[in-house]
């Protein structure tokens, strides 16, 4: 039964995704988690093509280069399949896709399919839109006033250009010819810091387009001051000195009124509060200072930490009998002061953001100005100016045209993650398709596939709101064109069982988890083809930080998650229970449907952020257990210890004395000494002696120093002759120090090694050469490395649910570490306000907030989207990391003494884990792991006739992971490789008499170079020669007069008469003459390009060249070679260049025609002169240019 309902909800799945990959009409795809959105679009695809669609003709747009490959790989391997199937074979395959019978013409096609799409110019346009953007900027580069050979800023290169402008910025002498910069960054540093100062100049980079089109509208709308006044909701009348004193009198409380309530309360009971308020009040009105007054004020209205103190108690019931509106009095007069103190704090908002502004303009300013005069645009600047492009009078309609002869089918994936100015680009390219006719009478669709529950790019400007209204406004200019437009719904996941995802229904299935996950009237409801699949579903209870006494260990190091933390017993649980499942425990393998054991690259370890965590993780699996884990998925490289360990190395190298990287290298795998070793060298070290100076003194008597300095020698030795990549590889190589890395860190470290080495190759290629150099990059640019890793590796894997989108695993651990989903440490400084408060147009005007003191109401709306933004996007997270699971899901996790009072990944999992209790034939039970070091309970859900469904392997032991062990069987030679053989160099035959004068320079004349002999003309005249003794030869004798002078006629101007008739007579001469019929009437070929080696000089030399004739007669076989100089004259022999280049031409015939005589012989031209080489004489001369 299960079986048939399985077959039924893929079939009705099949159907969808046919129907969505129906290439005639426009569709819009909502496609679940695991649903097969790829497949679809590789289907699409595929149907355009077998439909006859132009493969240039079709735009993929993809989110990532890895998802444009991966669609390429797809394609590109159905299509080569159809190439090699029979008839009967592809015919099935066809039907299947189409959903019809195949035509005959449809095979033909569709074998022809994989070489189109190679050979078309242009090729299948499978892209991400930056990729696009740039190509049709290189094409219209003009039209979109911009540099036509511009380059993509990376992020190294973007670095460079920031730091230099920071560099311009800061100088003497702009602060000399612009007092107002110089007066700007004074008031930022004294405003926020050094600190807050780079934060805000890191903060302005992000913020660069808002700036730079704030900077434009201030120029026509009264200046950047009364932009941010009117966003603020600050009346040009607004200054400090007089909203200061609107702080007093208090309306509601006047000074007769406070007098009354003080002379009460002074004698009555239970009226303290009020005497202590009526008293302070009645001090601050005596000050006559407008800013002491306000500071007395706030200390009597707010509390130490700067809060609203709560006065609601002051009028106890004594008091209330006298004054029974005395409550009302106070709120009214504290809400005054809680005004005029807003309204200073956004004076000072103005204030700061006016002078930051003047920091951007020459901020951005210089870095604008420098991606300019080195011809770069960065990835904002490829959609900012394609979109501009699109829509800008006048070009926009001759961009269109072209661009309407060459796009009929937009695709576009992850369209949740498109961006605003993204989805503009769409619209410009496809909004055509529903005008009417283009340039051409074609079909033209418009396909996008997306999920608004999983987007979760807010940071790269996504919206996932943005995915509705694109579907309704694409509907609607369907539905005016009279296009077929169709929205299709995928929910049947092909990846994850039955309990993971009614436990993902469960979840979503309460209003406040439903926030942000697309409509609200859409509840989240999946379907699986896997119902067979044995599932399991677990929630670990919350580790709470244990309340203690200040035991800190001042020893230990400042990162280090201590045993007893949360975090570090949560990774102890997880290694305990890998422990037990790796290679001991059965999952059902997807493709086979087998059961088969737990392995360690099952395993996907999900993380909110790379936290102390990740790394305590690490060491744990790395301690505790033999199961490989990979490391993390991104990593500051100078960050890994290897890493350290090689550049202290460069340092020592470098500067022998450096006794600090010594000291560093004592206890890396390269030296193999320890902490003892180092005292010992160190402790009795006499003042003024180096480390380096001393371990040369230590290695006389013990042989493990011994050791460490040979090395220390040899490497020093080698630095100063190799560079860079070849040190390192030499070091890592023969001298074992990977080997070592590896039996010490682990598999892990092979990558991060490869990455360094890739590193030194790409500086020596494209920075200063040098150690120094390559050392000086490393400590200033810290690159960072982003591991691959999706794919079958072998190890569990760790990373965030960023990186883990797109990605799955049989086996998800999710963790939960316990904070809030919008913290205020995260929030920006740099914020975007309405242009008036209350207004709907978007934010666009730039504030800075450097700290709590700026903060005001005017912001306040702002930051409440933000934080209803930062839970809906938090609960998008969740929904991904759930759904990264196929087979089981553990939802664990750690959080610190107080539990934050919104809701968290874990309290949300729980809370769906609940509801899921109701579920027929499904069990949520308790369990206790008890199999582990420290026992716990945990809450697990399957399904009721599976109350135990964790299988054991018969063979476990068999199938669990061996240890790892070292490469002892790799044998690494001591001795260096042999140098790569050097290819010959190159020689063309015509230019060998140079290569005899001098073997070191090759023989390139250029047609310009006026000391030489010969001139443009002549070189011109000669090839035009060479070309008609090429072609005449095959024209009828009676035509060949016509056909010159008509070709000569084109070629030449009439001022140059006199070398076309020069030119007519040479060539009729030669063609007329019988001394030249053996040449031109035997079979042969004209223009014969040949290509070999010969030893020129003592050496292998490339020879490549063409043979102007080759003419067969029997078993002779005749080279000529025509010379349009001067002939020799009587008795003269030919120049020895032009018989050494017959004899190279003869040599590298030799082998093609064995068995027959080879002859060569000149033809002067201008004689005409036939002249006949002597075999004897073409050896002599071959045997000469190896002498």
């Amino acid at each position: 039964m299960i079986e048939q309902t399985s077959q039924a909800i893929i079939s009705d799945t099949t159907l969808r995704q046919n129907r969505a990959a129906t290439p005639t009409l426009s569709a819009w795809v909502s496609a679940n988690a695991g649903s097969g959105k790829t497949h679809v679009l590789a289907r699409r695809v595929i149907r355009l093509l077998l439909r006859g669609a132009r493969p240039s003709a079709i735009l993929c747009l993809t989110y990532t280069k890895a998802a444009s490959a991966e669609m390429s790989n797809r394609i590109f391997k159905t299509l080569g399949d159809w190439v090699r199937l029979d008839d009967a074979a592809l015919a099935e395959k066809i039907t299947e896709l189409e959903g019809r019978p195949a035509e005959p013409h449809q095979l033909v096609r569709a074998r022809r399919l994989f070489a189109t799409a190679l050979e078309t110019p242009g090729g299948l346009k499978i892209q991400t839109i930056h990729a696009f953007c740039e190509a049709v900027l290189h094409r219209f580069p003009l039209e979109a006033n911009i540099p036509g050979h511009f380059n993509v800023l990376d992020d190294q290169k973007a670095a460079e250009l920031l730091a230099e402008a920071r560099r311009h910025l800061m100088s003497s002498q702009s602060f000399e010819n612009h007092p107002e910069l110089a007066r700007a960054v004074t008031a930022a540093l004294d405003i926020g810091g050094e600190a807050g100062f780079d934060k805000l100049i890191s903060g302005l980079y992000a913020r660069r387009r808002e700036y730079i089109a704030f900077d434009a509208r201030a120029k026509t709308a009264g200046g950047a001051e009364a932009l941010i006044r009117q966003a603020l909701d600050l009346a040009p009348e607004d200054k400090e000195a007089s909203l200061v004193k609107t702080s007093w009198p208090l309306e509601a409380l006047p000074v007769d009124y406070l007098r009354a309530v003080y002379e009460f309360a002074e004698s009555a009971k239970s009226a303290t509060k009020a005497y202590n308020l009526s008293y302070g009040l009645l001090a601050a009105g005596s000050e006559p200072d407008p800013d002491t007054r306000l500071d007395l004020l706030r200390q009597v209205f707010f509390t130490k930490s700067g809060t609203p103190a709560r006065l609601g108690t002051v009028a106890s019931k004594t008091v209330l009998e006298r004054f029974p509106d005395l409550a009302d009095r106070v709120a009214a007069a504290q809400a005054q002061i809680i005004a005029t103190l807003d309204k200073l704090a956004r004076l000072s908002m103005l204030s700061a953001s006016v002078t930051v502004f003047h920091l951007a303009r020459r901020y951005l300013g210089e870095f604008e100005r420098l991606k300019t005069r080195q011809a770069l645009l960065d990835y904002d600047d490829l959609i900012g100016a394609t979109e501009a492009l699109l829509s800008k009078s006048g070009a926009s309609a001759w961009v269109h045209y072209k661009l309407d002869q060459g796009i009929d089918h937009v695709l576009v994936d992850e369209a949740q993650d498109t961006a605003p100015l993204q989805w503009n680009v769409i619209g410009a390219l496809s909004d055509e398709f529903f005008a009417g006719e283009g340039a051409r009478p074609a079909t033209r669709t418009l396909f996008a596939v997306g999920d608004e529950k999983q987007s979760i790019y807010s940071f790269q400007g996504a919206r996932p709101e943005r995915f509705a209204e694109e579907r309704g406004r694409i509907a609607r200019l369907a539905g005016a064109a009279d296009a077929e437009f169709e929205q299709v719904s995928l929910r049947v996941s092909f990846r994850s069982s039955t309990e993971v995802l009614k436990l993902v229904d469960h979840v979503f299935a309460s209003a406040d988890a439903l926030r942000g996950m697309g409509s609200p009237d859409e509840p989240v409801i999946h379907e699986t083809a896997r119902l067979q699949a044995p599932g399991l579903v677990e929630i670990w209870p919350m580790i709470a930080k244990e309340q203690t006494g200040n035991d800190e260990d001042w020893t230990a190091a400042f990162d280090e998650v201590p045993e007893s933390a949360p975090a570090a017993q949560l990774a102890r649980r997880i290694a305990d229970v890998l422990r037990q499942w790796v290679g001991k425990e059965m999952i059902e393998d997807q493709k086979s449907k087998k059961m088969r054991p737990v392995a360690p690259g099952d395993i996907l370890v999900l993380v909110r952020k790379r936290d102390g965590f990740v790394p305590t993780l690490l060491r744990t699996l790395k301690a505790t257990t033999d199961i490989p884990v990979a490391g993390a998925d991104r990593l500051r490289l100078t960050d890994h210890i290897a890493v350290q360990d090689l550049m202290a190395l460069g340092r020592f190298v470098l500067l022998s004395d450096d006794d600090l990287s010594l000291a560093a290298l004592f206890k890396s795998p390269l030296l193999d000494l320890d902490e003892d070793d180092l005292f010992r060298l160190t402790s009795g070290r006499p003042d003024g002696v180096s480390v380096w100076q001393r371990l040369r003194e230590l290695a006389e008597t013990d042989p493990r120093f011994e050791a460490a300095v040979a090395k220390l020698k040899r490497w020093r030795s080698r630095a100063a002759q190799l560079p860079p990549h070849d040190f390192f590889a030499r070091l890592l190589g023969p001298d074992g120090g990977r080997r070592a890395y590896l039996g010490r860190l682990g598999h892990e470290v092979g990558d991060v090694l490869d990455e360094f080495l890739g590193l030194t190759l790409d500086h020596e290629q494209a920075g200063l050469p040098g150690l120094q150099s390559f050392l000086a990059m490393l400590e200033t640019d810290t690159p960072e490395i982003k591991r691959e890793m999706e794919g079958q590796s072998g190890a569990v894997r760790i990373m965030t649910v960023h990186a883990a989108k797109g990605l799955e695993a049989p086996i998800v651990f999710l963790v939960d570490s316990g904070g809030e989903a919008f913290q205020h440490s995260h929030q920006p400084r740099l914020w975007l306000l309405p242009p008036k408060p209350g207004s709907t147009e978007p934010p666009s005007i730039p504030v800075w907030l450097p700290d709590k003191s700026h903060e005001n109401d005017a912001i306040a709306p702002v930051r409440e989207k933000m934080r209803e933004q930062a839970e809906e996007e938090y609960r998008r997270l969740l929904y991904v990391g759930l759904t990264r699971a196929a087979d089981r899901l553990v939802v664990c996790g750690y959080r610190g003494i107080r539990e934050v009072k919104s809701p968290t990944w874990h309290s949300l999992a729980s809370a769906g884990l609940e509801r899921a209790t109701g579920e027929a034939d499904y069990t949520v039970s308790d369990i206790v792991h008890e199999y582990v070091t420290e026992p716990f309970e945990a809450r697990r859900f399957c399904r009721t006739s599976m109350a135990n469904p964790v299988v054991t392997s018969p063979d476990a032991q068999a199938s669990a992971p061996a240890p790892a062990t070292p490469e002892s069987g790799i044998h690494i030679p001591e001795a260096p490789l042999p140098p790569p053989a050097r290819l010959p160099r190159p020689l063309a035959p015509s230019g060998v008499s140079a290569v005899l004068e001098d073997s070191a320079e090759l023989a390139t004349r250029s047609p310009f170079a006026g000391s030489q002999s010969g001139s443009t003309a002549a070189l011109e005249r000669g090839s035009m020669i060479h070309r008609l003794l090429q072609v005449l030869p095959g024209v009828p004798a009676t035509e060949r007069q016509t056909v010159l002078t008509r070709y000569l006629a084109r070629a030449l101007p009439e001022e140059q008469a006199e070398a076309r008739q020069i030119i007519e007579t040479q060539v009729l001469a030669v063609l007329q003459d019988p001394a030249f019929a053996s040449i031109f009437d035997a079979p042969g070929e004209a223009e014969v390009s040949v290509m070999g080696t010969l030893r020129v000089a003592g050496e292998e030399r490339a020879v490549s060249g063409r043979i102007d004739r080759i003419a067969l007669d029997g078993d002779r076989v005749l080279i000529v070679d025509y010379k349009t100089g001067l002939a020799p004259q009587a008795g003269e022999q030919p120049p020895s260049g032009h018989v050494s280049q017959l004899a190279i031409y003869r040599a590298l015939l030799a082998p093609l025609y064995p068995g027959r005589r080879i002859d060569a012989a000149l033809v002067y031209v201008s004689g005409p002169q036939l002249i006949e080489i002597p075999g004897l004489m073409l050896d002599q001369a071959l045997a000469g240019l190896d002498a």
